[in-house]
């Protein structure tokens, strides 16, 4: 490429931005590459595949959540995504219990963070200072995770996971939508190997492994910076909720509310909040 090109090509990409700019190129790649194709039904699937590829990446409906201390941008790509805009209503205990305990510069475990709503608050309640690390082992929510995070320019203070946490380290298949065989770790494991800094606050919204999760992080649990968890249990399916109290109570925590979700009366479903 000669000096000439050169200043075109970076005047072209000052103009267009980046990401319109390797779009227009691999755009450009696949034409190029499309040329070859013979067969009429076959470049006739082609542009459909093209202009359906081009829709799907340049058509990308983004919401607000329902928090009205800070708009906070969401994606929105699947029906399923359109409840979480509503995740202030479905629990504002939640809410609640992050803006009293999250402060500028403390540090959140989201485990279970699915697209990140309540990682996204507590960013916005430590003013973006705060160190927040967001667990999601389903691969799915995991990609709208990180394009929430993106979204809303909180890449400093929020590093997503795709790990799932457990009692012990290895491989085991998760009961979620993709049934895929997925990385389960200790958080104690996590924390040393990737040299993690304690948290101040941990939520737990992982459907009945929370009891697993908690025995997998014992040094978390026993260390002194940490003053309270966020716990979803659902009572009637959770023969083990005596075993997490009687595990919080030994390392100094105690039950210090206790919110029904949904329709409790039929499903049991509650958030424990346990503080020092």
């Amino acid at each position: 490429m000669n000096p000439k090109q050169s200043i075109y090509k970076s005047t072209a990409k000052k103009i267009v931005g980046i990401k319109r700019w390797e779009q227009l190129r691999n755009i450009r790649k696949w034409l190029r590459a499309n040329r070859g194709q013979s067969n009429h039904l076959s470049r006739t699937r082609s542009w459909s595949l093209f202009l359906r590829v081009l829709l799907k990446e340049n058509i990308r409906p983004v919401a607000f959540l329902d928090y009205e201390k800070e708009d906070i941008k969401m994606s929105v790509d699947s029906t399923s995504n359109l409840t979480r805009l509503y995740a202030c209503r479905k629990e504002p205990e939640t809410v609640q219990w992050i803006e009293n305990y999250m402060r500028p510069h403390k540090v959140f475990y989201d485990i279970g963070a699915s697209l990140g709503s309540y990682s996204l608050i507590a960013a916005s309640v430590s003013n973006h200072t705060g160190k927040i690390f967001s667990f999601e082992p389903s691969p799915l929510s995991f990609r709208t995770l990180a394009r929430n995070i993106l979204l809303n320019h909180c890449e400093a203070e929020i590093t997503p996971l795709n790990i799932a946490l457990g009692d012990v380290s290895g491989l085991a298949v998760l009961k979620d939508e993709n049934s895929l065989q997925s990385l389960v770790l200790k958080l104690d494991d996590v924390i040393r190997q990737l040299k993690l800094p304690p948290p101040n606050l941990i939520k737990i919204d992982v459907d009945r492994a929370e009891y697993k999760i908690l025995q997998g992080a014992s040094d978390v649990l026993s260390h002194p910076g940490l003053q309270t968890l966020l716990i979803e249990i659902e009572e009637n399916k959770y023969p083990q909720q005596e075993e997490v109290e009687v595990m919080l109570k030994k390392q100094g925590f105690k039950v210090a509310a206790k919110y029904p979700r949904g329709k409790s009366a039929e499903t049991r479903l509650f958030n424990y909040i346990f503080v020092k």
